[in-house]
């Protein structure tokens, strides 16, 4: 048997773990159900034209003057990145990868022209359920082009139609959309050099399957602002990366290694309506942000609360840090077992050859002292029976102070 002794601590690491109240404890995996959110996926770098459609499955409806632009796009093209090989009329590193979107909200003012980003989601919308969805835009940063507001993302049952690419010289047109993801106040965005978070909470009423982004108001009832006020024709264009749809859910992101002095970002961008507050061992460091970057000295675990549309959630992340190398950290495989998982009466722990102590550990970092545990060689049965429904951490330390972690479910 394992006393009380052997489980004593100097630190704390509890894990993620997601819990809806109602009675209801849920564990949701934080998937995208954006497909190729980053327009990294292209059919080819041979391209002859800027067609958002070689990014499958992204579509570009009605005008479809949406285009695509890569690191590996021909010159001729135009679409190369970060500038245009050629004419030289715009400068923009990609958020993430190596490519991103480009759109007009306003081409000749007065004539409704619109592009817009369309793409079918992974999986249809269910009703009654929040989602959090969030884009970057930039600004087209010639001078000879003009900013505007507008910019928005709307979901659809639905999918627009899509004519052949170019086809907004002859079909004018507005999607009237109601535009559900926008800035608070929908300003002007005219950030020439930051990738600007358009974030926001959709409530789904069911079965919607698509995503569109773009300027759904007539040409009237957008504000737009001149760069070059002796230019006559208005024109107002952004690029868009990293399109991201999850079910409502805390998400501190993926445990993480670093070397000691390194800093690294955790956590999502912050959702207006989505209140949210970081805690260490307990005690409040953060609030009213979805992500920040962090310098811990020590392996730390940061626990994220977030409240969505009347139910709160949990989520933590581990960020380990060690005096060496990322890649030696990646290199090391060994790692410990749990079964069965999710448990319900008893969880065995395997491979913890010269253990010197274990621990368990809640969400709120508290160690659990009375849990009964034996040892039989190299595994150890503990006994669950008694625990809450819920997700659970281990700490397992060998008796050169090595540090392995494993997560399990409690039934």
């Amino acid at each position: 048997m394992l006393n009380k002794l052997t489980l004593k601590s100097q630190w704390i690491i509890p894990l993620a773990f997601f819990i809806c109240f109602f009675n209801t404890n849920i564990l949701v995996a934080q998937r995208n159900l954006v497909p190729n959110n980053s327009f990294e996926n292209i059919d080819s770098c041979n391209f002859s034209v800027r067609d958002i459609s070689v990014a499958k499955p992204w579509t570009g409806p009605y005008e479809n003057y949406t285009e695509i632009f890569n690191e590996c796009a021909p010159q001729k093209t135009g679409g190369t990145i970060p500038y245009d090989t050629f004419c030289k009329c715009y400068f923009q590193y990609p958020r993430t990868g190596k490519g991103f979107a480009g759109i007009y909200t306003i081409q000749n003012y007065g004539s409704n022209y619109r592009d817009y980003l369309q793409v079918k989601l992974s999986d249809s919308m269910m009703n009654g359920k929040c989602y959090l969805a969030y884009f970057y835009a930039n600004t087209f940063d010639d001078s000879f082009f003009s900013v505007s507001n507008n910019l928005a993302a709307s979901f659809s049952d639905t999918a627009l139609p899509v004519l052949p690419f170019g086809s907004n010289l002859i079909f004018p047109s507005v999607a009237h959309l109601t535009p559900h993801i926008q800035l608070p106040g929908n300003p002007i965005i005219s950030d020439t050099f930051h990738w600007i978070p358009i974030a926001g909470i959709y409530f789904a009423h069911g079965g919607e399957k698509y995503i569109v982004i773009g300027n759904f108001k007539d040409d009237t009832l957008t504000d737009t602002i001149k760069r070059v006020r002796t230019f006559v024709q208005i024109d107002a264009a952004y690029f868009i990366d990293d399109v991201f749809v999850l079910e409502a859910n805390a998400y501190a992101g993926k445990d993480t290694a670093i070397s000691k002095g390194d800093s690294v970002f955790i956590g999502i961008e912050q959702v207006p309506g989505v209140q949210n507050s970081w805690y260490v061992n307990g005690n409040l460091i953060k609030q009213n942000t979805g992500g920040m970057w962090v310098q811990p000295q020590q392996t730390t675990t940061y626990i994220l609360q977030s409240t969505i549309c009347n139910t709160t959630y949990y989520d933590t992340v581990v960020v380990s840090v060690k005096n060496v190398g990322i890649g030696q950290l990646a290199n090391n495989k060994e790692q410990i077992k749990v079964y069965p998982n999710p448990a319900n009466t008893n969880l065995t722990i395997s491979q913890l050859a010269n253990l010197k102590m274990i621990e368990v550990y809640d969400v709120v970092g508290r160690k659990l002292e009375d849990l009964k545990m034996s040892r039989l060689g190299n595994e150890i049965q503990i006994q669950v029976s008694d625990l809450a429904a819920g997700i659970y951490f281990i700490k397992a330390t060998d008796e050169k102070g090595n540090v392995k972690n494993a997560k399990f479910v409690k039934e």
